[in-house]
């Protein structure tokens, strides 16, 4: 998965359009409370259990998406700091 079509997950999620990764994450941390509450009391499941349990599998897997991309970013900054010095 490219950052194109991460933010064309995002894209469904109005709300956030036009988050930061930080913020990105901070609201994967809140859907998935909701996830495990819903989960927590299945008595009380409906139509918004259902979104709610939906929408945390997308945040996951969003979130695994941008878990990747961030380590290589890191790995690419990391190898081009070493090559900087290198030439240095």
């Amino acid at each position: 998965m490219d950052l194109k079509q991460i933010q064309s997950i995002l894209s469904e999620f109005d709300e956030l359009r036009n988050l930061t990764i930080q913020e990105i994450i901070k609201e994967i941390k809140k859907e998935a409370l909701t996830y495990h509450d819903v989960h927590k009391n299945l008595n009380e499941a409906d139509k918004q259990c259902v979104f709610n349990w939906e929408g945390s599998n997308k945040f996951s897997n969003l979130f695994s998406e941008i878990s990747v991309l961030i380590e290589k970013e890191k790995r690419d900054l990391s190898l081009k700091n070493n090559s900087d010095k290198e030439v240095v």
